[in-house]
């Protein structure tokens, strides 16, 4: 049965743009004739798009970009695409498509030209992602996490709070566990709580990004992330925000990106999450 399309996962290198204008003849050989381009690449918060190969090699031999899409529309319906950019959890991806040739072979002759090998299988370990949510520990704001963690866990995160015991300071504790998570969830309900105070200092301290999510009426004095905004819910209903927070993950993973690539970093930074209305 033939192949419709094949995706290769690549390991992260510099294209050369110098052989970038011989991917046509390569074609060629496959049987496929090009009939229409379509390129695009970022730098420094803007995209360049073009349809003439020669130019857009000419400006990305300049711009030397990062991240880039070229998709090679043939007869018949076949389409070659390479990509490089990243994904919404930061993650950085060189991809080659190929749609309509029926087989593998092309695919591999592409990346054998471009000098680009298949890229190793992450772990468990390093693709796992991380949520720590903060909250007030009565019988309300457990609820409020816990439901919370719940739709966390559909979307692939473990997530942690400062809940659980341990033979340590409740800032020590929260401080921990802050460090070994991704993304930091506030959630401010009503109620008196001794430990919020902690947790919010312990928070204030770690570069994370940030959502904070506030029952309607409840009342947030504190000054160390007042200047912060927050997704609103009214209680119980805290399923409210989670539309809000794809949105406002979504927002996140844009804003590192563009970060990531106008200033030609290898790591990403991590940006604070703003997301709806001041507190």
């Amino acid at each position: 049965m033939p192949i419709t399309k094949i995706i290769g996962s690549c390991e992260i290198t510099d294209i050369n743009w110098d052989i970038i204008e011989q991917i046509p003849d390569r074609l060629q050989k496959h049987n496929g004739k090009v009939e229409s381009l379509d390129l695009e690449f970022s730098k420094d918060r803007i995209t360049y798009f073009y349809d003439n190969l020669s130019e857009f090699v000419s400006k990305a031999r300049e711009l030397k970009p990062l991240g880039y899409g070229l998709a090679f529309s043939l007869k018949e319906g076949k389409r070659l695409s390479i990509s490089r950019g990243w994904n919404l959890h930061s993650q950085e991806y060189l991809y080659v498509s190929l749609q309509g040739f029926g087989t593998d072979e092309p695919l591999f002759d592409i990346m054998n030209f471009l000098n680009l090998t298949v890229a190793k299988v992450s772990s468990e370990k390093e693709t796992k992602r991380s949520a720590f949510i903060a909250h007030k520990f009565d019988q309300l704001g457990q609820s409020y996490a816990d439901r919370l963690a719940h739709f966390l866990k559909f979307l692939g995160f473990e997530t942690s709070s400062g809940r659980t015991f341990a033979p340590k300071s409740i800032a020590e504790k929260v401080k921990e566990r802050l460090e070994k998570q991704g993304i930091v969830f506030m959630i401010l309900s009503s109620g008196e709580e001794s430990s919020w105070q902690i947790q919010e200092s312990a928070i204030a301290s770690i570069s994370k990004p940030l959502f904070i999510l506030k029952e309607e009426g409840t009342t947030f004095e504190s000054g160390i992330l007042s200047d912060h905004e927050y997704i609103p819910f009214i209680n119980p209903n805290i399923e409210t925000t989670f539309i809000p927070i794809l949105e406002g993950y979504q927002h996140w993973a844009l804003n590192l990106i563009r970060t990531w690539t106008s200033n030609n970093i290898d790591k990403p930074q991590l940006l604070p999450t703003i997301y709806s209305n001041p507190l």
